[in-house]
């Protein structure tokens, strides 16, 4: 599911940038699971779209893309209805605790 060649390739011998990335993305998450929950339960698709822009750059770093697609789905959100929008929010919640558990596990191991 994740692929770290792109970001190895991105910041090539430089781990302290590497680990920065990691330990933001691992910090991040439950504020982004949190307003993308509040989004839904408020039907508020800006908030989404642009809660999923902005972790669609981490998602492509990470070398996520079943992630990145999910998260660019949003881009179209005004037309999705709430059941849609309810299960592109679980997987990519879902996915993503799977990430944040992997880049834990590289941080233990580092």
């Amino acid at each position: 599911m994740m692929n770290l060649n792109y970001f190895n390739t991105l910041f090539p011998n430089q781990p302290e940038i590497i680990e920065t990335v990691i330990d933001l993305t691992i910090s991040e998450f439950p504020q982004f699971k949190r307003d993308v929950k509040r989004c839904v339960k408020k039907v508020d698709k800006v908030g989404l779209k642009k809660l999923a822009h902005k972790w669609q750059y981490t998602a492509k770093i990470l070398g996520i893309n079943e992630v990145w697609n999910n998260l660019d789905a949003f881009r179209e959100c005004e037309k999705l209805g709430e059941r849609r929008i309810k299960q592109l929010t679980t997987s990519v919640i879902t996915q993503l605790e799977v990430v944040v558990d992997k880049l834990h596990e590289l941080r233990v191991s580092a």
